[in-house]
């Protein structure tokens, strides 16, 4: 059993956190084909971003309360940019916002979901904050993805690679002058994580370069896949 305070990676309460957010992204599907259906997508899509940025300023603020240092508080991981990212996206519509937030989303926010950097459990609000804020970015791509019908193209997983090596580049500075380590660029994380097989630092700040590529290609892969069948008319 999961202790109500030390998080347990893949314990009872991990496992049953991911397969909630699973169901939940599994239904975004039909439930944005019904809201299409009623010409109500973007209104949903406005109320879905307010929600995503209203939880990022509650987290920001709960993590202040709970004594996170200040270097640590600001909202500069790549899944809390990607909040604001997808926030924007889902009220502008933004199809050029959307080929980068798909990428940290679908290959960031799950990755961070399966291995967090956690030190609590449910109903601790740190571990409350965590996999919510991660799955409604994911929920967020995936609406705009059925109910805008927006999708990655191939040359998005290379706009979304450069967009995180420039960011990874500013936040190198960022963590220099503030002594911080956003994207882990400086150390690993405590909690068990990939990256602990990528070798030293700075080494497997490279491997988490390729490890990024790789990821992405895997979450854009389905796409070609189901247009060709698609095109074939093998499904619909």
């Amino acid at each position: 059993m999961d202790s109500a305070s030390e998080f347990i990676l893949f314990g009872k309460t991990h496992v049953i956190t991911l397969a909630i957010i699973t169901a939940l992204s599994i239904a975004v599907k039909p439930v944005s084909q019904q809201i299409l259906r009623k010409g109500r997508e973007q209104p949903v899509a406005v109320v879905l971003g307010i929600i995503i940025v209203v939880e990022l300023v509650v987290k920001t603020i709960g993590h202040h309360a709970y004594g996170m240092p200040w270097n640590r508080l600001l909202p500069l991981q790549i899944c809390d940019v990607n909040a604001l990212l997808c926030a924007y996206m889902l009220v502008k519509r933004s199809y050029a916002v959307y080929q980068v937030a798909y990428f940290w989303a679908m290959a960031g926010s799950v990755t961070a979901m399966l291995t967090p950097d956690l030190k609590y459990s449910f109903p601790h609000p740190i571990f409350e904050f965590f996999f919510l804020g991660h799955g409604l970015s994911v929920i967020g791509v995936l609406y705009a993805t059925f109910a805008f019908g927006f999708q990655p193209r191939f040359r998005s997983v290379w706009i979304a690679m450069s967009v995180t090596v420039l960011y990874g580049i500013v936040i190198m500075g960022t963590n220099y002058l503030l002594g911080s380590n956003f994207l882990y660029l400086r150390a690993k994380p405590s909690a068990p994580s990939v990256l602990d097989y990528l070798g030293p630092w700075p080494w497997y700040v490279v491997g988490l370069v390729l490890l990024c590529i790789v990821a992405s290609l895997l979450v854009y892969a389905p796409f070609p896949v189901v247009n060709k069948l698609r095109s074939k008319n093998m499904i619909r």
